[in-house]
């Protein structure tokens, strides 16, 4: 996209994830009509400059960053399973998937509530917040897909019930308020509230012992009429027939066991519609019989309780009305009291009736999405309301895994096969995907480009291998125009867009850098041009012309190689140099990217400084041990590689910039280290000695003394002389 301004031109780009980056250019040619249509930055002439801002939109906060692994853990572990499907028993796959949603939404929920401590802690607001709202339906959304599509389970009402009181409790401190009212039974102002809230959620064996509580039960005697009513009240609560509840309880021996006596297994639904029946009709009757003394009790509570359990669904809106905001909460006790052995697909009709009472949210068209098994249609609600790629990848995942959307990349029969998609399917780029593709798609881009952090500082150098273990595994061949013919080639999906992540990467180290080549390779992608690209890093981003040089050679790319090795020489130290054949040279020689020349020299220079660091060596433990012999083999090193200089230079293979240097890196070797150094410098034959000298008076009249001062120069001036008529008078003498 390009802005006009007067006389130049601001355009944007996408950056690194969510980043928009703004540079701005002259504006050399006007865009065509066709050229406005696409985007002005086609425009001739209108080419990007330098990046002048980044805005970065990312909005995820570091809680979350936990789920990148949990989720890359449970997808690579689903995949291996979906690869060994033939070890597993029947329905074995189902249980994976389900035990796998279950450990991701437990993630998902421990992160927001991290998340939910730090704003309350410190009091933050704004987009945080509203982020972690969006977290809180999410993982309600995923736990009702996962009861209601995943679970193979056909029975939804506690399974239901239990989503419900999960995500929309009544209470903000539940325990709060049964400390209270086990401290002052009936006079606790939530008592009720509290006995009401459990016959509603199906847990009638909590309601009982809220109820024992109650003060004109405590101090009756067992002949009185009060004692035998709430005995009778006790057991048609705990006797209620329950159809696969699976309810664990805690109390009284008897109690216990009359509970337990009322669970029916969930084959045995028609004994259970026959023993639901005769309860129901218990209940009635004992109504009927003690309708007095029932409503006498507290203004009647006792006989709205009694109701509530009969069905009565006139007092569940009247208890439910302005203490609980959703319709979710009549829906499940309509389930419990009216419908108890409900099916999956029958719930939807109930639900249907339950949303004209209560407020409504947002979420309620994905709820009936789910009611109804459209998946199709929740995605596209999830993606409108949630937006967070990380959700929607996985949870579409775990759909296609059952079988819930229509994907072709889980049947490897239609892998080869298919080469387009029914109408309504995705278009990413230019190509054709399913929504499973497409989702993961691009939660692995936003990994794999580092848009996923709030802070810069938190990208995590390995994000494309997370962002590799998604991508590989989307293996639908498709047909792309070959770069190097006029022929298509069939590739995988996720291939292709590894290879953006891969050449998207930014190279924070040489190591870093070496391993994406690796993995590039690993991997089966070319590699040319992440190579190109690392070359124009290095060197244009930070003058590490050694490392750019590298990867010149690395790519086969000879002429910028050879002329970043002249930059080198023209413009860099000899710690540059040391650098270079210290860590490098090997491998680039290895290479054959540089020219016999400049390799020759290299090779020399190597030799030229492996001598020298030998010979600090020895001169180092001479020292230490104060041992003769050692400080005469560090001097015999020294003048070794003084004599291999002389041969270098005579070989006219040092570049000019480098003569200079190169005579104080020999004549001045640990000059400071110790006086015995000065006392011993650099002996050579006279022919050596002009050689130097040569080259250092040639240099000097060029003024090519980077790096050498005034007194340096005088004093190798000094010691070439003294060497030369030192070797003169040898020679004579030997005459």
């Amino acid at each position: 996209m390009m802005v006009k301004r007067a006389g130049f031109v601001t355009g944007f780009k996408w950056g690194r994830g969510d980043e928009i980056c703004m540079f701005k250019t002259p504006l050399r040619g006007r865009p065509t009509m066709e050229q406005r249509r696409k985007g002005g930055c086609d425009a001739e002439g209108a080419r990007d400059g330098p990046v002048v801002g980044v805005k970065c939109w990312d909005v995820v906060p570091s809680e979350m960053r936990k789920l990148i692994f949990e989720g890359r853990k449970a997808f690579r572990y689903l995949e291996n399973v979906s690869q060994d499907a033939s070890d597993l028993n029947p329905g074995g796959e189902d249980d994976v998937v389900l035990s796998q949603s279950a450990s991701l939404r437990a993630s998902l929920d421990s992160c927001t509530r991290n998340l939910e401590d730090r704003c309350v802690a410190a009091g933050e607001g704004g987009q945080v917040v509203d982020f972690m709202e969006k977290m809180k339906v999410a993982s309600s959304v995923w736990h009702l897909c996962e009861l209601m599509v995943l679970d193979p389970s056909v029975l939804v009402v506690y399974p239901f019930t239990e989503w419900v009181y999960d995500h929309y409790p009544r209470f903000v401190d539940l325990d709060a308020n049964i400390q209270d009212v086990k401290r002052l039974g009936s006079r606790s102002e939530c008592f009720w509230s509290l006995v009401f809230y459990f016959v509603l959620k199906g847990d009638l064996f909590s309601a009982w012992n809220t109820l024992a509580l109650h003060d004109r039960f405590k101090i009756a005697k067992k002949e009185d009429k009060i004692y035998y009513l709430f005995q009778d009240v006790r057991v048609l609560l705990l006797s209620m027939p329950r159809l696969g509840s699976k309810q664990g309880v805690n109390g009284e021996k008897e109690d216990v066991e009359l509970w337990q006596g009322a669970e029916v297994d969930i084959a045995m639904e028609v004994e259970f519609k026959t023993q639901w029946t005769t309860w129901h009709e218990s209940v009635s009757q004992f109504v009927s019989e003690f309708h007095g003394v029932i409503s006498e009790l507290d203004g009647g509570k006792l006989f709205d309780v009694l109701s509530i359990v009969r069905g009565n669904v006139e007092k569940m809106m009247e208890y439910l009305d302005g203490q609980l905001d959703s319709w979710t909460h009549l829906l499940a006790a309509t389930l419990l009291y009216h419908a108890p052995s409900c099916r999956k697909d029958k719930i939807k009709p109930l639900a249907t009736q339950c949303m004209n009472w209560g407020s409504r949210s947002h979420m309620d068209e994905m709820l009936v999405a789910i009611f109804d098994v459209d998946m199709s249609r929740f995605i596209q609600l999830l993606h409108q309301n949630i937006g967070d790629r990380w959700v929607e990848a996985h949870l579409v995942d775990l759909l296609a895994r059952k079988r819930a959307i229509e994907t072709v990349s889980l049947n490897r029969e239609e892998i080869e096969q298919s080469d387009f998609f029914e109408v309504g399917d995705f278009m990413l780029g230019d190509h054709e995907v399913d929504v499973r593709e497409y989702f993961i798609i691009q939660y692995a881009l936003q990994v794999g480009l580092g848009g996923r952090q709030v802070r810069r500082n938190a990208h995590f150098p390995g994000a494309w291998r997370v962002a590799a273990d998604y991508l590989v595994s989307l293996e639908r061949k498709i047909s792309i125009s070959s770069a190097r013919s006029s022929t298509r080639v069939r590739l995988p999906l996720g291939l292709l867009y590894m290879q953006l992540v891969m050449e998207k990467q930014s190279s924070i180290s040489e190591k870093f850098s070496h391993q994406l080549v690796k993995g590039c390779e690993s991997m089966g992608l070319p590699v040319d041009c992440l190579i190109q690209e690392r070359v124009m890093y290095w060197w244009r981003q930070h003058g590490r012309f050694t490392n750019a040089l590298v990867w010149a050679s690395r790519s086969g790319e000879d002429a910028l190689a050879s002329r970043l090795l002249r930059i080198i020489f023209e413009s860099s130290t000899l710690e540059t140099l040391d650098a270079l054949v210290s860590t490098n040279f090997q491998s680039i020689q290895k290479r054959g990217a540089l020219n016999e020349a400049a390799v020759s020299f290299l090779s020399s220079y190597y030799e030229l400084h492996l001598g020298l660091q030998s010979a600090s060596l020895l001169l180092e433990k001479a020292l230490q041990e104060n041992n003769a012999q050692l400080l005469e083999q560090s001097f015999v090193q020294r003048d070794t590689a003084a004599q291999q200089l002389c041969r270098i230079l005579r070989a006219d293979i040092v570049p000019e910039r480098l003569h200079a240097a190169l005579i104080k890196k020999v004549l001045l070797w640990e000059w400071e280290r110790d006086p015995i150094v000065k006392q011993h410098p650099a002996c050579m034959n006279r022919k050596q000695a002009s050689t130097l000298c040569t080259a250092l008076e040639g240099v000097s009249v060029c003024n090519l003394l980077d790096g050498i001062s005034t007194n340096e120069l005088a004093l190798l001036r000094m010691l070439l002389v003294q060497n030369f008529a030192r070797a003169t008078v040898l020679e004579l003498t030997e005459e």
